[in-house]
């Protein structure tokens, strides 16, 4: 179900104030959206209640409850919603159009970001909305081409605060145990540097577990960082992990070797494409760990009290090849794109030809390697051919484990059921023109359903959630009614929520295949107008005055026409309707 957008309770001190779901979020998302909107249509848009789906757990029945305070509503369907969470400050916004090699991330734990470029990183609270503090700091290596660092927000030392660890490319680490209350300013951190060889190059970080992080390069070594000393005190320690079955890797390691999961080397041309924290393991204190290059799939138990280990390193392209071979029968070249955990389960995002697929794996033991249990085959279709490294590779996110994926583009995100659902559910949101996603993060701590944090240039930090379970909706019932349903449900989104160009940063398309008039599209645009003048509609809020209400079905009966014609659909309608 859909549940209120503030799901945490919890309260954050950010800047010395108190944050929580009261807190009045602003108006104005970004300075794009809010100078073509009116001063009339803001107040008009005010006195709108905006809403969110849910579904009662004992009948059923759809409903709604209003939203609090804090996010508004972009776009919502019967099994997706996005919401706008915050927007970029200027400070972000001009390292954006500074250079067109820059980092960005979100945390969803400590309610930050971050846009970095190869000298400066500027960080926020975008739970503060526009009240927020911008905090900037210098990067290591900050000579020009040196590239945008990886960074990784991690829990600061203090409430209410945040810690940043960059890593350069050349591998020379920065670690802000305390960015928005440190006594010493954006001048006081720690510094180590990573024994990397002349021709390697760290590409990404991520956090394992609280105060233990992983660098991964380009060639596929792999790092470790140890936030805390042992003492408990804020430090920062780094080595490398060891690839072989020695003392240091322990009885698990030499047992992945007598069962074949031994390092296995790639070929001297393959490269890092992704690396992901995956699930806790049975000894205290330890994480796993993937690592994916352009051929193979590496799992590492990584800790802070004892040593590493790997689990296998497995040869991708020999392992998928026989079931892509049957499922898609083609031969066509597989292209690894990411990796994510999907509870113990692992899933890799890959295309093969035009088809992006994401194979699920598991494994029998610890130790073994995985084996193909599942393949979805995603319907989306990207425009252009997609890239193996770089920021403008997909992504994929599995909040909590699943039962939703999400996969995301330069822009466009897909929401997708994973294969253990047996659910075909999929909806895909686009961006307008011009506006792209820069990061994506899980939301691990919600049951109702799924959820991602999206940084984008233009429309700021959004939040969007996805639910794999069937609607009950009594409009479906007999077969006239399911004529047109997907069609129906793009309109009303369109209307309802793309009307407002200026406010709204999601692009709402309207499709049709049919060669001449088509017959669902014209009886879902029907039952659309309909809906709205006799006011069933479910997204028509109930007005005390009338003149009003009148005026509110009387502006929505129009946009429905207005959206076929914008996207050039007319034809596709007889006269009479």
């Amino acid at each position: 179900m859909f549940t209120s957008p503030n799901v945490r309770t919890r309260r954050r001190v950010v800047g010395g104030r108190a944050l929580g779901g009261e807190q009045q979020h602003s108006q104005r998302q970004s300075q794009e959206y809010s100078q073509e909107y009116s001063q009339e249509a803001l107040s008009e848009a005010s006195q709108e209640q905006t809403s969110v789906i849910s579904y009662n757990d004992d009948d059923m029945e759809l409903t709604q409850e209003p939203a609090s305070e804090g996010e508004h509503t972009l776009l919502r369907g019967d099994r997706h919603a996005v919401f706008e969470v915050g927007a970029m400050p200027p400070a972000a916004r001009q390292l954006l159009a500074s250079s067109d090699e820059v980092s960005c991330g979100v945390s969803d734990e400590a309610r930050f970001a971050f846009v970095a470029t190869a000298s400066t990183c500027v960080v926020w609270s975008f739970a503060a909305g526009s009240s927020a503090a911008v905090h900037r700091l210098a990067m290591p290596d900050a000579s020009e081409g040196a590239g945008a660092p990886s960074v990784a927000l991690v829990a600061g030392v203090g409430v209410g605060d945040v810690g940043v660890v960059a890593v350069s490319g050349l591998g020379h680490v920065r670690y802000w145990d305390r960015v928005v209350f440190g006594l010493g300013g954006a001048s006081q951190f720690h510094s180590t540097a990573l024994a990397l060889s002349p021709t390697d190059r760290c590409e990404q970080i991520v956090e394992a577990s609280a105060g233990l992080l992983v660098v991964a390069t380009r060639s596929g070594a792999v790092y470790q960082l140890t936030l805390l000393t042992a003492q408990g005190a804020a430090g920062l320690d780094a080595r490398a992990l060891s690839r072989t079955a020695g003392s240091r890797g322990g009885v698990l390691s030499r047992m992945a070797s007598l069962l074949g999961g031994a390092a296995g080397e790639g070929g001297s041309d393959d490269q890092l494409v992704s690396i992901a924290r995956g699930g806790r393991t049975e000894i205290r204190h330890s994480r796993e760990v993937y690592t994916l290059t352009r051929s193979r799939l590496a799992k590492w138990v990584v800790s802070s009290a004892h040593p590493e280990r790997l689990a296998y390193s497995a040869d991708l392209r020999q392992m998928l090849a026989d079931s892509v071979a049957q499922a898609l029968r083609s031969d066509a070249e597989l292209h690894f794109h990411d990796v994510a955990a999907a509870g113990s389960d692992v899933c890799v995002l890959f295309s093969a030809g035009p088809s992006l697929v994401v194979a699920t794996l598991r494994a029998a033991h610890v130790v073994s390697e995985p084996s193909v249990t599942g393949l979805t085959l995603l319907r989306y279709t990207a425009p252009h051919s997609l890239p193996q490294s770089g920021s403008g590779r997909p992504r994929l996110v599995i909040p909590a484990g699943g039962p939703i994926m999400f996969v995301t583009f330069d822009q466009t995100v897909v929401a997708a059921a994973l294969p253990a659902l047996g659910s075909s559910f999929e909806e895909a949101v686009k961006l307008r023109y011009g506006d792209c996603v820069l990061a994506a993060t899980a939301i691990d701590d919600q049951q109702a359903e799924s959820c991602i944090l999206l940084a984008c240039r233009r429309a700021g930090i959004l939040r969007m959630a996805a639910t794999a379970r069937q609607v009950p909706d009594s409009r479906m019932v007999d077969a006239d009614t399911r004529i047109g349903r997907p069609q129906q449900e793009q309109i009303e989104q369109a209307v309802f929520f793309g009307s407002d160009a200026a406010r709204n940063p999601l692009a709402f398309a309207i499709t049709s295949d049919a060669p001449g008039l088509d017959a669902p599209l014209q009886a879902a645009a029907l039952r659309v107008s309909h809906a709205i003048l006799d006011g069933s509609s479910r997204f028509v809020a109930d007005r005390l005055d009338i003149g009003a209400l009148l005026r509110e079905r009387l502006r929505r009966a129009h946009a429905v026409a207005q959206a076929l014609t914008d996207n050039g659909l007319t034809d596709k309608l007889s006269p009479a309707a």
